[in-house]
This record gives structure tokens, sequence and C-alpha cells, in this order.
């Protein structure tokens, strides 16, 4: 991600413009998952910031897996009889 990450020398914290530079998203994906108490963070008053276990956490929810070949085999084949 970024060598800030990878430097877990202290507690930092990170406002929302940071974090979502680290995440290479926009400011307002993050604040709207934010809103939706969808992702890991800190409030201090009315301010938001981000930990780096907290970004970390929000890079991992978003992996995907790749399926494996029978179920997807089965999903194309389902798309195709629909499709038709």
């Amino acid at each position: 991600m970024n060598d800030r990450l990878n430097e877990r020398s202290g507690f930092e914290l990170f406002t929302k413009e940071e974090a979502a530079e680290m995440l290479k998203v926009s400011p307002e994906w993050l604040q709207k998952r934010v809103t939706r108490n969808e992702v890991p963070h800190t409030r201090l008053g009315k301010h938001v910031r981000f930990t780096v276990d907290h970004i970390q956490a929000i890079a991992v929810q978003g992996e995907v897996k790749p399926a494996e070949y029978g179920m997807t085999y089965a999903l194309m084949k389902k798309g195709a009889r629909s499709a038709a």
C-alpha cells in the first residue's frame, strides 16, 4: 500500500484524505462507508481518524477470492440460458 503503513513505529492517526490516498480511493467513497458504519474508524468528537490497523482492515474487507471452477462454470451456463 504505502510506506507509511509498513513503518508501524508508533501510534499514528490519519485523516480521511490521507487514508483515502493510501487506499487509492476517493475521500467521498471513504466518507460514505464511514457514514454507513461499514469500515473501522475512530471518532474524536466530530473528527474521523484512521489507524494503520483500520486502513489494513478496510483493504482486507474488499478482498475477493476467485470462485471455484465448478461454481463459475455453473453461473456462466445459467447466464447463457437467461440471455437466450
